[in-house]
């Protein structure tokens, strides 16, 4: 068994009868791929991105805070100054600021919360990318983000 999956290829017949359907399920659920059911992860040469839409998901509605958590992970152990930039689409501006950075310590996960808010949604999808750039480096990893007009759809508390 290779990354706790079943082998299955051989140079025998095929023979699926004794196998569950389960078993063809990654042993994380796929969050090693993915990132989580709220959001995908992004790869890069040092670090790794991950987009938590939260429980709502990337719906964005008409005056209504949309707040997400973008966690930062280093995969290379290196400690590192970031510079982040968001790229908006006109009427979207989030908070608590556009430009900024941080410091990147080579150990754990560094999360960092946005809020979105559109006056008035025209689109039905709204894309924004963060810019992450690493100071000394030319390397860029942009991250793109989508939200999705929610006016139309009800949500059942």
């Amino acid at each position: 068994m290779q990354h706790r999956a079943e082998q299955l290829c051989s140079d025998e017949p095929t023979d699926l009868a004794g196998i569950e359907p389960a078993s063809f399920r990654a042993y994380d659920e796929g969050k090693d791929i993915w990132g989580g059911r709220s959001g995908p992860r992004f790869d890069f040469d040092f670090f790794r991105v991950h987009v938590d839409y939260g429980a709502e998901g990337p719906l964005l509605r008409d005056g209504q805070p949309k707040t997400l958590r973008v966690s930062i992970v280093s995969t290379d152990k290196i400690p590192a100054n970031l510079s982040l930039h968001w790229y908006l689409p006109e009427g979207l501006s989030v908070s608590p600021s556009a430009d900024g950075y941080i410091w990147k310590s080579p150990w754990g996960t560094t999360p960092l919360d946005f809020t979105f808010t559109a006056e008035r949604l025209s689109k039905a999808t709204n894309r924004a990318v963060l810019e992450i750039t690493i100071s000394g480096r030319p390397t860029v990893m942009l991250v793109p983000v989508t939200l999705l007009n929610g006016n139309l759809i009800r949500v059942n508390t």
